[in-house]
């Protein structure tokens, strides 16, 4: 399976599970940006390494620490999930 594709279905189940619409359009947002930092859309390229990267990255740029926790806490509900 393709990371596109999970990221998808988790995002189906959250507005199953009736999850807020703007809860939805944040964890879409941030594991959108993992994928694209990822630059695979391999599932397995998903690995404790790459994530810790990405927020290394993400540390490094201009985030503020709320969006940084946001985007912890997309990662860890999807990793949860899967």
């Amino acid at each position: 399976m393709r990371l596109s594709r999970a990221i998808q279905e988790f995002l189906t189940d959250l507005k199953i599970a009736k999850k807020s619409p703007n809860t939805v359009r944040a964890r879409e947002s941030d594991l959108q940006r993992l994928l694209s930092t990822l630059s695979t859309d391999a599932l397995g390229a998903l690995t404790p390494e790459a994530i810790r990267r990405a927020f290394q990255l993400w540390s490094e740029s201009s985030l503020g620490r709320a969006t940084l926790h946001r985007r912890h806490t997309s990662v860890r509900s999807f990793a949860r999930w899967g």
